[in-house]
Parts: structure tokens; C-alpha cells; sequence
């Protein structure tokens, strides 16, 4: 429902508003981490032209859209050093 509000068009099933908590520089791409709707914590990769083009900062509220093939549902919680953004 958000992306039709937006007008905005996509396939994205798995969508998720969040705000950004903190950027990080990491040479050549910034990782973005994000604070969900639900407490949950999510680290995304982007640009440094992208942070300049969507004006991300500490505090500003996003729209994450996360494609099918990036999803994993598994039976089990996975170890903790195992993987980044499970939510």
C-alpha cells in the first residue's frame, strides 16, 4: 500500500519503512544502517551518490524495498555471527 500512496511503482513484496540511525563510510560504498518501524535493526549498501541523491542523514525516514531473491526464510534462527539483517 506505501508504494501505491507514493506512486511509486515496483514488484518489491517485502517493503519496510525505517529511519537511518547511522552512515559509514567504507571506501567506494556507504553502509547505511536502519532502524525498522519494529525495532529491528537492517544495513543496507549504497552509493555515495545515492546517499547525495536521497539526502540520507541520522533521523531521516526511508522506504526499504527488499527484491524476492534477497529473502531467506529458514526452520531456524541462524547463528548470530552467521548473518547481517535477520530479522
Amino acid at each position: 500500500g506505501l508504494v501505491r500512496r507514493l506512486a511509486v511503482r515496483s514488484s518489491a513484496r517485502n517493503q519496510f519503512a525505517a529511519e537511518v540511525a547511522a552512515l559509514r563510510d567504507e571506501g567506494g560504498r556507504i553502509d547505511v544502517a536502519l532502524r525498522l518501524d519494529g525495532g529491528e535493526a537492517m544495513v543496507v549498501a549504497v552509493t555515495p551518490a545515492s546517499v547525495r541523491s536521497m539526502a540520507l542523514a541520522p533521523g531521516v525516514g526511508v522506504h526499504v524495498l527488499v527484491k524476492a531473491p534477497w529473502v531467506q526464510v529458514l526452520a531456524r534462527r541462524p547463528r548470530p555471527d552467521a548473518a547481517a539483517n535477520v530479522l
